[in-house]
């Protein structure tokens, strides 16, 4: 049976959940919070996990050409001391694939061909009301809509989440983050291989980056919100790093350097009510320290869909989607919040140690095959 399903949010995990909906005979609307449902001014890295979603969605080899296959990954001390290097290729022998650099903007519009008379922007929720046979969406512009169901995709910020939880804190990394597209052709300096995804950790200060294609590079700068220099530009805490990278920050138009606070949630053991689901960042935020952030999205989509698929809409479907995505999701969220408090250790006998152990540990291989060879 057909039913009216309202997404909200058309994001990577709305645009995702739409397709596999409107594949299924169902008639879907997604809504989005901004003017245009494009975040040009960053790029993202789209792990092999993320790949077999898309491999599925029919969507693998359209993303790989518009994006840039990168085969090797490694973490580097500020100054270019190698702490450890991976061949991301033998981790992932199995199913052949590798991680992907993409401008957000590219993966967006791949993911929203075929739904874009499906897709409404600048329309934000006000209010979610339930009854016993729909959800009625009150949006700021005025417009109200009703639904058979609501699925909830949007975002860190999501005001569907609020309707279902009611209004929690965020928890903040107490970091800031930089992301930014520079071209290669502008930096002379820069001296790394355009198929290897680099980090580099210094004293409460990251940085990483990897290309987008042939010649953007996306980048990213973190530091402590405690080690912000009032009043000096943030990109002094960079200008002691090596291989080019304060060239690579300096050659980036200002225009497309997007600056925001990391933050996640707590996570949280309800995700549903019998007519309305989250979904992606919605529920399960993650900081972007392991970059599984879309890459969870990606699987929780598509495991919503085969559960609704299973038993149809309503909460047998919800709860058992949100039993399989649970501890993994969880494990994820804590697993790079970790990460980001070591990342940014600052005392100077702490670094040390810290990058004593990187280099002394074992190759993190087996713990990633399992991250990124999953069953859906």
């Amino acid at each position: 049976m057909s039913l009216n399903i309202g997404v909200v949010g058309a994001g990577i995990c709305g645009l995702t959940i739409g397709r596999l909906l409107q594949e299924q005979g169902h008639e879907v609307t997604l809504f989005d919070r901004n003017e245009k449902n494009i975040d040009g001014g960053a790029g993202i890295v789209i792990a092999p996990n993320g790949l077999q979603v898309l491999r599925q969605l029919g969507l693998l080899e359209p993303v790989q050409a518009a994006g840039a296959v990168i085969t090797c990954a490694g973490l580097k001390t500020f100054d270019g001391k190698s702490l450890s290097k991976l061949d991301l290729k033998k981790i992932v022998a199995d199913c052949d694939l590798s991680s992907v650099g993409i401008q957000r903007s590219r993966l967006h519009r791949i993911l929203s061909h075929g739904l874009e008379s499906k897709v409404q922007t600048s329309m934000t929720v006000a209010t979610v009301k339930v009854s016993s046979d729909c959800v009625t969406l009150d949006f700021t512009c005025g417009k109200v809509r009703e639904f058979d169901y609501v699925i909830g995709a949007d975002g860190l910020h999501s005001a569907v989440r609020a309707a279902v939880l009611g209004r929690e804190t965020l928890r903040s990394s107490g970091t800031f983050c930089w992301r930014g597209i520079a071209s290669r052709r502008t930096i002379r300096s820069f001296l790394n291989a355009p198929e290897e995804f680099f980090e580099y950790w210094g004293r409460g200060s990251r940085f990483g980056y990897c290309a987008l294609n042939d010649d953007d590079i996306y980048w990213f700068a973190v530091l402590k919100s405690a080690d912000l220099h009032h009043g000096q530009p943030w990109q002094n805490s960079f200008s002691s790093y090596v291989d080019g990278i304060p060239e690579l920050i300096a050659a980036t138009p200002a225009d497309r350097i997007i600056e925001r606070q990391i933050e996640d949630r707590l996570p949280v053991k309800r995700w549903h009510t019998q007519r309305i689901v989250l979904c992606g960042d919605a529920i399960h935020p993650t900081t972007p320290n392991m970059g599984q952030g879309a890459c969870m999205a990606l699987e929780s989509s598509v495991v919503l869909v085969k559960e609704i698929c299973k038993q149809g809409f309503g909460s047998a479907a919800f709860e058992s989607y949100q039993n399989k995505r649970i501890e993994r999701t969880k494990m994820v969220t804590n697993t790079s919040y970790r990460i980001g408090k070591i990342g940014h250790w600052s005392n100077p006998l702490s670094v040390w140690l810290r990058n004593q152990m990187l280099r002394m540990s074992p190759s993190p291989a087996k713990q990633l095959k399992k991250l990124y060879l999953v069953d859906l």
